[in-house]
């Protein structure tokens, strides 16, 4: 799953699609100001893919299994490609319908459920969405089970990210993330030796894949290595918004 954190891909889509292109230059200053403005933005919300050949395939089923007090609205979007994959592949553009949960349910759903994470078109860009395919066995215990990948995330007063609070609106997190420090590890370092003891210090927090994704996407900045959970690990370090004349050259 790591291999996701390099990159992400954007599919072309059709003409017939009227919506608007996330990396159009209004699309991309309007998400600009609205970061820099420090506003609210409302609670971030997670497509559940609703499928005749998944756990879910009709929204009454998801609803009884979030515990949902309400039905869930579904919606149709199109499938996009993941980075390894060709624009044209047949995994892109391809019609899915999906309802949306909060972080909360989609936590719940995650961890009684196995299953794999798409890409898809929601909400004007390109998201995970979560395919459940079945429950996870009853007897399996959640807390020996090998903990989802982490990504650090440099937190610096000349980097974009100068506090954990700026992190938090930038990824849309529900929780306030936890501030760690560490230290640089030098070249040819070899991790027998433990953690460095006499190179620099640096913060970090860390972020999950689809996070990592979306700011390595988003942001300029360069990779450093650090100690992290007991070995060398590339951190990113934000300098700054991608201009949106740098993301249309991608494609």
């Amino acid at each position: 799953m790591s291999s996701l954190a390099k990159g992400l891909a954007k599919s072309k889509i059709e003409s017939q699609y009227s919506r608007q292109s996330p990396w159009s230059a209004e699309a991309w200053q309007a998400a600009r100001d609205a970061y820099l403005s420090g506003t609210d933005s409302p609670p971030p919300r997670f497509p559940i893919v609703i499928s005749e050949d998944s756990l879910f395939s009709t929204a009454e089923k998801l609803q009884r299994l979030a515990d949902l007090s309400l039905p869930l609205e579904v919606e149709t979007t199109t499938t996009a490609p993941m980075p390894w994959e060709d624009a044209n592949s047949p995994a892109s553009n391809r019609e899915v319908r999906f309802c949306d949960v909060d972080w909360d349910q989609r936590s719940k759903i995650k961890k009684v459920t196995e299953g794999e994470s798409i890409l898809v078109w929601f909400k004007g860009t390109i998201r995970f969405a979560w395919v459940a395919e079945s429950l996870k066995p009853v007897s399996q215990n959640l807390n020996i089970e090998e903990p989802p990948p982490r990504f650090p995330i440099i937190i610096c007063q000349d980097g974009l990210f100068s506090t954990a609070e700026k992190l938090q609106q930038f990824t849309n997190l529900p929780m306030l993330p936890e501030i760690e420090t560490t230290r640089i590890v030098p070249i040819s370092y070899d991790d027998a030796d433990g953690p460095p003891a006499d190179s620099k210090e640096v913060q970090i927090c860390s972020v999950d894949v689809d996070q990592k994704i979306n700011i390595d996407y988003l942001t300029e900045g360069e990779t450093i290595k650090v100690w992290f959970k007991g070995e060398t690990v590339e951190a990113w370090l934000a300098r700054s918004l991608r201009r949106s004349q740098s993301i249309d050259a991608d494609f």
